[in-house]
Protein backbone atom coordinates (compact mmCIF):
# COMPACT_ATOMS: atom_id res chain seq x y z
CA UNK A 1 0.00 0.00 0.00
CA UNK A 2 1.37 3.34 -1.13
CA UNK A 3 1.97 6.02 1.97
CA UNK A 4 2.09 9.75 1.79
CA UNK A 5 2.55 12.21 3.73
CA UNK A 6 2.08 16.26 3.43
CA UNK A 7 4.06 18.71 4.90
CA UNK A 8 3.97 22.17 5.06
CA UNK A 9 6.30 25.19 6.77
CA UNK A 10 3.95 27.77 8.39
CA UNK A 11 6.61 30.32 8.62
CA UNK A 12 7.96 29.78 4.91
CA UNK A 13 11.12 28.98 6.36
CA UNK A 14 12.89 25.51 6.41
CA UNK A 15 16.27 26.19 9.53
CA UNK A 16 18.22 23.04 8.99
CA UNK A 17 21.68 22.22 7.87
CA UNK A 18 22.82 18.42 7.16
CA UNK A 19 24.66 16.29 9.77
CA UNK A 20 27.43 16.92 11.21
CA UNK A 21 27.73 20.13 9.59
CA UNK A 22 28.40 23.61 10.77
CA UNK A 23 26.35 26.56 9.22
CA UNK A 24 29.54 28.26 8.15
CA UNK A 25 30.89 24.78 5.87
CA UNK A 26 27.52 22.89 4.35
CA UNK A 27 27.77 24.22 0.81
CA UNK A 28 24.00 22.64 0.47
CA UNK A 29 22.12 22.99 3.33
CA UNK A 30 19.26 20.34 3.89
CA UNK A 31 16.71 20.15 0.94
CA UNK A 32 14.94 18.11 0.43
CA UNK A 33 14.48 17.41 4.23
CA UNK A 34 16.36 14.01 5.00
CA UNK A 35 14.27 11.01 6.21
CA UNK A 36 16.73 10.13 9.24
CA UNK A 37 15.68 13.91 10.34
CA UNK A 38 12.13 12.63 9.74
CA UNK A 39 12.63 9.13 12.09
CA UNK A 40 14.52 10.80 14.87
CA UNK A 41 11.41 13.31 15.20
CA UNK A 42 9.06 10.44 14.63
CA UNK A 43 11.01 8.90 17.77
CA UNK A 44 11.03 11.82 19.98
CA UNK A 45 7.53 12.53 19.66
CA UNK A 46 6.53 9.16 20.83
CA UNK A 47 8.10 10.15 24.37
CA UNK A 48 5.62 12.89 24.30
CA UNK A 49 3.08 10.09 23.67
CA UNK A 50 3.79 7.74 25.71
CA UNK A 51 3.97 10.43 28.77
CA UNK A 52 0.53 11.71 27.30
CA UNK A 53 -1.37 8.00 27.48
CA UNK A 54 0.89 5.86 29.84
CA UNK A 55 1.42 3.68 26.74
CA UNK A 56 5.09 2.39 27.39
CA UNK A 57 4.92 -0.17 24.36
CA UNK A 58 8.58 0.52 22.14
CA UNK A 59 8.11 -2.22 19.78
CA UNK A 60 5.06 -0.56 18.24
CA UNK A 61 7.47 2.40 17.52
CA UNK A 62 10.55 0.23 16.52
CA UNK A 63 8.11 -1.91 14.20
CA UNK A 64 6.79 1.63 12.81
CA UNK A 65 10.52 3.17 12.24
CA UNK A 66 11.80 0.39 11.04
CA UNK A 67 8.92 -0.66 7.93
CA UNK A 68 9.82 3.55 6.90
CA UNK A 69 13.17 3.23 6.53
CA UNK A 70 13.54 -0.34 4.96
CA UNK A 71 12.86 2.30 1.73
CA UNK A 72 13.51 5.59 0.97
CA UNK A 73 10.74 7.83 0.33
CA UNK A 74 10.25 9.46 -2.49
CA UNK A 75 9.41 13.25 -2.83
CA UNK A 76 6.96 15.52 -4.79
CA UNK A 77 8.73 19.36 -4.20
CA UNK A 78 7.93 23.11 -5.24
CA UNK A 79 9.19 24.19 -8.41
CA UNK A 80 10.03 27.41 -6.54
CA UNK A 81 12.27 27.23 -3.50
CA UNK A 82 15.25 28.90 -2.93
CA UNK A 83 18.64 28.79 -0.24
CA UNK A 84 18.12 32.51 1.33
CA UNK A 85 21.07 34.57 2.91
CA UNK A 86 22.38 33.42 6.09
CA UNK A 87 20.75 35.70 9.66
CA UNK A 88 23.64 36.67 11.41
CA UNK A 89 23.84 37.04 14.65
CA UNK A 90 26.24 37.47 17.43
CA UNK A 91 25.74 35.36 20.42
CA UNK A 92 26.71 35.90 24.00
CA UNK A 93 29.38 33.01 25.66
CA UNK A 94 31.18 34.01 28.62
CA UNK A 95 30.95 36.79 31.06
CA UNK A 96 34.42 38.07 31.65
CA UNK A 97 36.00 41.75 32.66
CA UNK A 98 36.86 44.12 29.96
CA UNK A 99 40.20 44.52 31.55
CA UNK A 100 41.63 41.88 34.42
CA UNK A 101 44.98 43.56 35.02
CA UNK A 102 44.53 44.62 38.52
CA UNK A 103 43.12 47.64 40.04
CA UNK A 104 41.97 48.64 36.11
CA UNK A 105 38.70 50.10 35.55
CA UNK A 106 37.20 48.14 34.35
CA UNK A 107 33.69 45.94 34.00
CA UNK A 108 32.10 42.77 32.89
CA UNK A 109 30.78 42.58 29.48
CA UNK A 110 29.75 39.10 27.66
CA UNK A 111 32.10 37.90 24.94
CA UNK A 112 30.08 36.72 21.60
CA UNK A 113 30.62 34.62 18.33
CA UNK A 114 29.04 35.01 15.21
CA UNK A 115 26.41 32.24 14.15
CA UNK A 116 24.69 31.80 10.74
CA UNK A 117 21.09 30.88 10.29
CA UNK A 118 20.56 29.16 7.00
CA UNK A 119 17.53 28.11 5.79
CA UNK A 120 14.78 27.17 2.76
CA UNK A 121 12.85 29.30 1.41
CA UNK A 122 9.43 28.06 0.45
CA UNK A 123 5.82 29.70 0.45
CA UNK A 124 4.07 28.87 3.60
CA UNK A 125 0.86 27.70 1.02
CA UNK A 126 3.14 25.03 -0.58
CA UNK A 127 3.62 21.49 -0.03
CA UNK A 128 5.54 19.01 0.21
CA UNK A 129 5.14 15.21 -0.09
CA UNK A 130 6.69 12.37 1.00
CA UNK A 131 5.79 9.26 -0.73
CA UNK A 132 6.37 5.26 -0.08
CA UNK A 133 4.50 3.73 -2.73
CA UNK A 134 4.88 0.05 -1.46
CA UNK A 135 4.57 -0.67 1.94
CA UNK A 136 3.06 -3.38 4.30
CA UNK A 137 0.90 -2.86 6.45
CA UNK A 138 2.26 -0.87 8.98
CA UNK A 139 0.59 0.99 12.29
CA UNK A 140 -1.18 3.98 11.04
CA UNK A 141 -2.32 4.97 14.26
CA UNK A 142 0.79 5.80 16.20
CA UNK A 143 1.60 7.17 12.49
CA UNK A 144 -0.84 9.83 12.92
CA UNK A 145 -0.23 10.38 16.48
CA UNK A 146 3.00 10.92 16.05
CA UNK A 147 3.46 13.01 13.42
CA UNK A 148 0.25 15.72 14.74
CA UNK A 149 2.46 15.77 17.64
CA UNK A 150 5.53 17.52 15.39
CA UNK A 151 5.43 21.23 15.45
CA UNK A 152 8.68 21.76 14.28
CA UNK A 153 11.53 19.99 11.78
CA UNK A 154 14.48 21.12 11.89
CA UNK A 155 15.53 24.27 14.24
CA UNK A 156 12.90 25.34 16.59
CA UNK A 157 12.36 27.97 14.08
CA UNK A 158 10.99 25.91 11.56
CA UNK A 159 7.18 25.47 12.65
CA UNK A 160 5.87 22.91 10.64
CA UNK A 161 2.70 20.40 9.78
CA UNK A 162 2.75 17.39 9.34
CA UNK A 163 -0.53 15.04 8.50
CA UNK A 164 -0.99 11.63 6.49
CA UNK A 165 -3.02 12.04 3.51
CA UNK A 166 -4.75 9.05 1.42
CA UNK A 167 -3.92 10.28 -2.13
CA UNK A 168 -1.94 12.68 -3.98
CA UNK A 169 -3.71 16.06 -5.57
CA UNK A 170 -3.71 16.39 -9.55
CA UNK A 171 -0.93 18.76 -9.32
CA UNK A 172 1.66 17.46 -6.59
CA UNK A 173 4.75 18.83 -7.33
CA UNK A 174 7.73 17.86 -9.52
CA UNK A 175 9.52 14.06 -8.24
CA UNK A 176 12.21 13.96 -6.90
CA UNK A 177 13.97 10.22 -6.07
CA UNK A 178 16.53 9.41 -4.08
CA UNK A 179 19.60 7.16 -5.22
CA UNK A 180 22.34 5.98 -4.37
CA UNK A 181 24.89 7.59 -7.26
CA UNK A 182 25.27 11.63 -7.19
CA UNK A 183 26.10 13.63 -9.67
CA UNK A 184 27.15 17.67 -10.04
CA UNK A 185 23.49 19.00 -10.13
CA UNK A 186 22.52 16.45 -7.46
CA UNK A 187 22.41 16.91 -3.51
CA UNK A 188 23.37 15.01 -0.58
CA UNK A 189 20.26 13.66 1.56
CA UNK A 190 21.15 11.61 4.93
CA UNK A 191 18.74 7.93 4.85
CA UNK A 192 18.91 5.07 6.43
CA UNK A 193 20.83 2.07 4.47
CA UNK A 194 17.58 0.41 2.79
CA UNK A 195 16.65 -3.37 4.38
CA UNK A 196 19.05 -2.70 7.68
CA UNK A 197 17.28 -2.49 10.84
CA UNK A 198 17.75 0.52 12.81
CA UNK A 199 20.09 1.01 15.84
CA UNK A 200 17.39 3.03 17.88
CA UNK A 201 20.61 3.92 20.28
CA UNK A 202 22.19 5.26 17.32
CA UNK A 203 18.95 6.99 15.90
CA UNK A 204 18.13 9.09 19.61
CA UNK A 205 22.21 9.77 20.06
CA UNK A 206 23.17 13.25 19.39
CA UNK A 207 26.39 14.37 17.47
CA UNK A 208 28.52 14.76 20.65
CA UNK A 209 27.35 11.08 22.02
CA UNK A 210 30.63 8.87 22.39
CA UNK A 211 28.29 6.85 19.81
CA UNK A 212 28.80 8.78 16.76
CA UNK A 213 31.38 11.34 18.18
CA UNK A 214 34.00 10.36 15.27
CA UNK A 215 31.94 9.22 12.68
CA UNK A 216 31.19 11.58 9.99
CA UNK A 217 27.58 10.09 9.86
CA UNK A 218 25.61 7.75 12.17
CA UNK A 219 26.10 4.05 12.14
CA UNK A 220 23.90 2.74 9.64
CA UNK A 221 23.03 5.72 7.20
CA UNK A 222 24.16 6.87 4.03
CA UNK A 223 24.08 9.74 1.67
CA UNK A 224 21.50 9.66 -0.84
CA UNK A 225 21.19 12.06 -3.65
CA UNK A 226 18.06 14.04 -5.13
CA UNK A 227 18.15 16.02 -8.18
CA UNK A 228 15.92 19.13 -7.11
CA UNK A 229 13.90 20.84 -9.89
CA UNK A 230 15.07 23.21 -11.90
CA UNK A 231 14.83 27.00 -10.68
CA UNK A 232 12.13 28.71 -12.62
CA UNK A 233 12.73 32.10 -14.41
CA UNK A 234 10.52 34.94 -12.70
CA UNK A 235 8.89 37.09 -15.24
CA UNK A 236 7.03 39.93 -13.85
CA UNK A 237 3.13 40.10 -14.89
CA UNK A 238 3.16 43.84 -14.00
CA UNK A 239 2.39 46.12 -16.75
CA UNK A 240 4.65 48.60 -17.90
CA UNK A 241 3.13 51.32 -16.59
CA UNK A 242 4.79 54.33 -15.45
CA UNK A 243 6.05 54.35 -11.76
CA UNK A 244 5.55 57.96 -11.71
CA UNK A 245 3.31 60.42 -13.35
CA UNK A 246 4.15 61.50 -16.62
CA UNK A 247 3.66 65.12 -15.81
CA UNK A 248 5.83 65.98 -13.60
CA UNK A 249 7.77 69.07 -14.02
CA UNK A 250 8.39 70.62 -10.09
CA UNK A 251 10.21 68.34 -7.82
CA UNK A 252 10.47 69.33 -4.16
CA UNK A 253 12.99 68.59 -1.91
CA UNK A 254 13.24 69.60 2.23
CA UNK A 255 16.58 71.07 3.33
CA UNK A 256 18.41 69.87 6.37
CA UNK A 257 21.14 69.70 8.71
CA UNK A 258 23.22 71.23 11.86
CA UNK A 259 24.33 74.85 10.25
CA UNK A 260 23.32 75.88 7.09
CA UNK A 261 25.00 77.97 4.43
CA UNK A 262 24.59 81.86 3.64
CA UNK A 263 23.17 83.04 0.88
CA UNK A 264 25.96 83.62 -1.43
CA UNK A 265 26.34 79.94 -1.05
CA UNK A 266 23.33 78.46 -1.86
CA UNK A 267 24.21 78.61 -5.57
CA UNK A 268 26.95 76.29 -4.55
CA UNK A 269 24.37 73.40 -3.02
CA UNK A 270 22.36 73.87 -6.24
CA UNK A 271 25.04 73.09 -8.41
CA UNK A 272 26.78 69.78 -6.24
CA UNK A 273 22.96 68.61 -5.79
CA UNK A 274 22.24 68.95 -9.87
CA UNK A 275 26.66 67.42 -10.13
CA UNK A 276 25.15 64.10 -7.97
CA UNK A 277 21.87 64.10 -10.30
CA UNK A 278 23.58 63.95 -13.27
CA UNK A 279 26.19 61.48 -11.90
CA UNK A 280 23.41 59.46 -11.16
CA UNK A 281 22.11 59.91 -15.02
CA UNK A 282 25.23 59.00 -16.36
CA UNK A 283 25.50 55.35 -14.52
CA UNK A 284 21.68 54.68 -15.81
CA UNK A 285 22.53 55.57 -19.24
CA UNK A 286 26.42 53.99 -19.57
CA UNK A 287 25.99 51.30 -16.78
CA UNK A 288 29.33 52.72 -15.43
CA UNK A 289 29.49 53.84 -11.86
CA UNK A 290 32.61 56.45 -13.05
CA UNK A 291 31.71 58.12 -15.90
CA UNK A 292 31.85 61.68 -17.09
CA UNK A 293 29.92 64.14 -19.34
CA UNK A 294 33.30 64.17 -21.70
CA UNK A 295 33.06 60.63 -22.08
CA UNK A 296 29.24 60.47 -23.32
CA UNK A 297 28.74 59.68 -26.81
CA UNK A 298 26.69 62.53 -28.99
CA UNK A 299 23.30 60.50 -27.93
CA UNK A 300 24.19 60.16 -24.83
CA UNK A 301 24.76 63.62 -24.19
CA UNK A 302 21.42 64.74 -25.32
CA UNK A 303 19.50 62.61 -23.74
CA UNK A 304 21.27 64.69 -20.46
CA UNK A 305 20.77 68.19 -22.51
CA UNK A 306 17.80 69.04 -20.29
CA UNK A 307 19.43 68.57 -17.65
CA UNK A 308 23.29 69.42 -18.07
CA UNK A 309 22.53 72.19 -20.35
CA UNK A 310 24.41 71.37 -22.60
CA UNK A 311 23.64 69.93 -26.48
CA UNK A 312 25.86 66.79 -28.03
CA UNK A 313 28.66 69.59 -28.93
CA UNK A 314 28.75 70.38 -25.59
CA UNK A 315 27.89 73.86 -26.04
CA UNK A 316 25.24 75.49 -23.70
CA UNK A 317 21.24 75.74 -24.72
CA UNK A 318 20.74 78.53 -25.82
CA UNK A 319 16.76 78.22 -25.62
CA UNK A 320 16.83 77.82 -21.54
CA UNK A 321 15.02 74.72 -21.45
CA UNK A 322 16.69 72.66 -19.07
CA UNK A 323 16.01 72.23 -15.11
CA UNK A 324 16.43 74.95 -12.82
CA UNK A 325 17.55 74.74 -9.25
CA UNK A 326 16.11 76.77 -7.32
CA UNK A 327 16.33 77.34 -3.25
CA UNK A 328 13.30 78.95 -1.40
CA UNK A 329 14.24 80.37 2.03
CA UNK A 330 12.12 81.23 5.02
CA UNK A 331 10.99 84.19 6.67
CA UNK A 332 14.52 84.04 8.60
CA UNK A 333 16.71 83.49 4.99
CA UNK A 334 17.51 80.19 5.76
CA UNK A 335 17.18 77.73 3.34
CA UNK A 336 14.31 75.44 3.50
CA UNK A 337 13.47 74.00 0.60
CA UNK A 338 15.09 72.99 -3.10
CA UNK A 339 12.91 73.24 -5.87
CA UNK A 340 13.57 71.79 -9.86
CA UNK A 341 11.66 73.16 -12.50
CA UNK A 342 11.12 72.92 -15.95
CA UNK A 343 8.85 73.69 -18.72
CA UNK A 344 8.85 69.90 -20.18
CA UNK A 345 8.20 66.96 -17.75
CA UNK A 346 10.92 64.90 -15.98
CA UNK A 347 10.87 61.19 -17.21
CA UNK A 348 10.75 58.05 -15.23
CA UNK A 349 14.59 57.75 -15.46
CA UNK A 350 15.39 61.46 -14.39
CA UNK A 351 13.11 61.08 -11.45
CA UNK A 352 14.53 58.20 -10.10
CA UNK A 353 18.00 59.45 -10.23
CA UNK A 354 16.80 62.94 -8.55
CA UNK A 355 15.30 60.43 -5.69
CA UNK A 356 18.56 58.38 -5.82
CA UNK A 357 20.69 61.52 -5.45
CA UNK A 358 18.74 62.92 -2.68
CA UNK A 359 19.94 60.03 -0.65
CA UNK A 360 23.61 61.44 -0.53
CA UNK A 361 24.90 64.11 1.80
CA UNK A 362 25.76 67.79 0.31
CA UNK A 363 28.67 69.17 1.55
CA UNK A 364 28.37 72.88 0.43
CA UNK A 365 31.92 73.93 1.97
CA UNK A 366 35.35 72.54 1.83
CA UNK A 367 36.41 74.22 5.32
CA UNK A 368 33.11 72.71 6.78
CA UNK A 369 32.69 68.50 6.20
CA UNK A 370 31.16 68.04 9.03
CA UNK A 371 28.08 69.79 7.81
CA UNK A 372 26.73 68.61 5.19
CA UNK A 373 23.17 69.18 4.35
CA UNK A 374 20.64 66.55 3.81
CA UNK A 375 18.28 66.49 0.50
CA UNK A 376 14.99 64.70 1.59
CA UNK A 377 12.12 64.19 -1.43
CA UNK A 378 8.59 65.87 -0.72
CA UNK A 379 5.44 63.89 -2.02
CA UNK A 380 4.85 64.68 -5.91
CA UNK A 381 1.40 66.65 -4.89
CA UNK A 382 3.45 68.69 -2.17
CA UNK A 383 1.47 72.56 -2.90
CA UNK A 384 4.70 74.35 -4.78
CA UNK A 385 5.96 77.34 -3.74
CA UNK A 386 4.09 80.70 -4.81
CA UNK A 387 7.34 81.55 -7.24
CA UNK A 388 6.24 78.40 -9.37
CA UNK A 389 1.78 78.45 -8.70
CA UNK A 390 1.49 79.45 -12.06
CA UNK A 391 -1.10 82.22 -10.93
CA UNK A 392 -0.72 85.64 -12.48
CA UNK A 393 0.54 88.21 -10.54
CA UNK A 394 1.45 91.89 -11.74
CA UNK A 395 3.74 92.47 -9.21
CA UNK A 396 7.40 90.27 -8.98
CA UNK A 397 9.71 90.80 -6.28
CA UNK A 398 13.18 89.52 -5.89
CA UNK A 399 13.83 86.39 -3.69
CA UNK A 400 17.23 85.66 -4.30
CA UNK A 401 19.42 88.27 -6.17
CA UNK A 402 19.76 88.99 -9.88
CA UNK A 403 23.18 88.78 -11.21
CA UNK A 404 23.55 91.07 -14.43
CA UNK A 405 25.02 88.63 -17.34
CA UNK A 406 28.93 88.49 -16.73
CA UNK A 407 29.33 88.50 -20.76
CA UNK A 408 28.00 91.89 -20.89
CA UNK A 409 29.98 94.59 -20.02
CA UNK A 410 28.28 97.84 -17.59
CA UNK A 411 30.96 99.79 -17.06
CA UNK A 412 33.20 101.61 -20.27
CA UNK A 413 37.02 101.96 -19.69
CA UNK A 414 36.48 105.21 -18.36
CA UNK A 415 34.56 103.93 -15.35
CA UNK A 416 31.07 105.50 -16.64
CA UNK A 417 28.17 103.15 -16.62
CA UNK A 418 26.65 102.50 -20.15
CA UNK A 419 22.90 103.47 -20.27
CA UNK A 420 21.65 100.58 -21.41
CA UNK A 421 23.63 97.94 -19.43
CA UNK A 422 21.93 98.83 -15.85
CA UNK A 423 20.29 96.51 -13.41
CA UNK A 424 16.48 97.55 -14.89
CA UNK A 425 17.51 97.74 -18.38
CA UNK A 426 19.14 94.10 -18.58
CA UNK A 427 15.98 92.97 -16.50
CA UNK A 428 14.35 94.13 -19.30
CA UNK A 429 16.47 92.49 -22.41
CA UNK A 430 16.21 88.99 -20.23
CA UNK A 431 12.58 89.65 -19.50
CA UNK A 432 11.78 90.26 -23.91
CA UNK A 433 13.71 86.99 -24.26
CA UNK A 434 11.52 84.93 -22.43
CA UNK A 435 8.68 86.01 -23.97
CA UNK A 436 7.02 87.79 -21.35
CA UNK A 437 5.89 91.46 -21.78
CA UNK A 438 8.08 94.84 -21.09
CA UNK A 439 6.95 96.02 -17.58
CA UNK A 440 5.20 99.59 -17.21
CA UNK A 441 7.89 100.08 -13.84
CA UNK A 442 10.98 98.06 -12.60
CA UNK A 443 12.57 99.76 -9.48
CA UNK A 444 15.52 98.70 -7.31
CA UNK A 445 16.28 98.37 -3.68
CA UNK A 446 18.30 100.82 -2.01
CA UNK A 447 20.06 100.32 0.46
CA UNK A 448 17.54 102.26 3.01
CA UNK A 449 15.76 99.13 2.31
CA UNK A 450 13.45 101.71 -0.04
CA UNK A 451 12.24 100.13 -3.86
CA UNK A 452 13.27 103.32 -6.08
CA UNK A 453 12.44 104.36 -9.45
CA UNK A 454 16.51 104.36 -11.02
CA UNK A 455 16.37 106.64 -13.43
CA UNK A 456 17.64 109.68 -11.62
CA UNK A 457 21.07 110.66 -10.70
CA UNK A 458 21.42 107.96 -8.07
CA UNK A 459 24.84 106.37 -8.10
CA UNK A 460 25.61 102.75 -8.00
CA UNK A 461 26.82 102.41 -4.37
CA UNK A 462 23.55 103.91 -2.76
CA UNK A 463 22.04 100.20 -4.28
CA UNK A 464 21.12 97.63 -1.89
CA UNK A 465 24.15 94.71 -3.32
CA UNK A 466 25.00 91.46 -2.58
CA UNK A 467 28.39 89.19 -3.51
CA UNK A 468 26.72 85.84 -4.11
CA UNK A 469 28.63 83.25 -5.80
CA UNK A 470 27.81 82.09 -9.32
CA UNK A 471 28.21 78.99 -11.81
CA UNK A 472 31.32 79.01 -13.82
CA UNK A 473 32.53 76.35 -16.25
CA UNK A 474 35.18 74.09 -15.49
CA UNK A 475 37.59 76.16 -17.58
CA UNK A 476 36.48 79.53 -16.35
CA UNK A 477 36.56 78.46 -12.25
CA UNK A 478 40.33 77.02 -13.18
CA UNK A 479 41.37 80.28 -14.09
CA UNK A 480 39.72 82.20 -12.06
CA UNK A 481 41.79 80.12 -9.39
CA UNK A 482 45.18 80.30 -11.60
CA UNK A 483 44.35 84.58 -11.22
CA UNK A 484 43.64 84.45 -7.49
CA UNK A 485 39.92 85.41 -8.30
CA UNK A 486 36.62 84.19 -6.28
CA UNK A 487 33.43 82.92 -8.32
CA UNK A 488 31.19 85.75 -7.53
CA UNK A 489 29.51 88.49 -8.99
CA UNK A 490 26.68 91.37 -7.36
CA UNK A 491 23.87 90.93 -7.03
CA UNK A 492 20.55 93.07 -6.80
CA UNK A 493 16.69 92.94 -5.45
CA UNK A 494 14.41 94.28 -8.05
CA UNK A 495 10.65 95.01 -8.20
CA UNK A 496 8.68 94.59 -11.71
CA UNK A 497 5.71 96.15 -12.40
CA UNK A 498 3.30 94.96 -15.25
CA UNK A 499 0.62 96.51 -17.18
CA UNK A 500 -1.40 92.88 -16.98
CA UNK A 501 -1.00 90.08 -14.20
CA UNK A 502 1.99 87.58 -15.44
CA UNK A 503 2.20 83.68 -14.75
CA UNK A 504 5.77 82.44 -13.11
CA UNK A 505 8.27 81.03 -12.86
CA UNK A 506 10.19 84.21 -13.31
CA UNK A 507 13.93 83.53 -13.50
CA UNK A 508 16.35 85.66 -14.85
CA UNK A 509 20.35 86.66 -15.01
CA UNK A 510 23.71 85.08 -14.24
CA UNK A 511 23.12 81.73 -12.61
CA UNK A 512 19.86 81.63 -12.93
CA UNK A 513 19.39 77.50 -13.34
CA UNK A 514 21.37 77.38 -10.14
CA UNK A 515 18.60 79.68 -8.22
CA UNK A 516 19.66 83.11 -8.62
CA UNK A 517 17.08 85.76 -9.95
CA UNK A 518 14.28 84.07 -8.65
CA UNK A 519 11.43 86.27 -8.07
CA UNK A 520 8.40 85.43 -6.03
CA UNK A 521 5.08 87.30 -6.52
CA UNK A 522 4.89 90.64 -4.10
CA UNK A 523 2.28 90.18 -1.01
CA UNK A 524 -0.96 92.53 -0.93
Amino acid sequence: MPLYLEQKFLLGRFHATRWNQGAFGDPYGEWPPSPWRLLRALSFRWFQLSRETGDTDRKRLEKLLNDLARSPPEFYLPSLSWTSPPIKQYLPTEVNWTDASAKAAAFKKAKTTLNEDHYRAISPETTIYWVWPNLEEIDLELLDALVKRILYFGRAESLTQIKRVRSLPSNPGIKSKLSAGGTDDEVPVLAPIPGLDLNFDILLATTEDPKIKNSEIPPGTMWLYAKLPERLKTVSTSKSSPKYSTNLNLLQFVIGGRVFPLQERWVVVSERFRGMVLRERFKQITGEKKSSFASLSSEQKMAVSLLSGKDSDSFPLVDHKHAYFCIIPDANRQPIRLVVWRETPFNQDEIDAFLKASERDIFWDYSTPKWPLRILPLPFNAIPPESFSNKKHSVWVSLTPLVPPVSRKRFRKSGRERPGETPEMITIKLLERKGLPCPKLIEILSLNDEWIDHRGPEKTCQLKSEWVSVHRSFKARQENKDNRERNVALGYYLRINFEEPVAGPIILGESSHFGLGLFVPESP
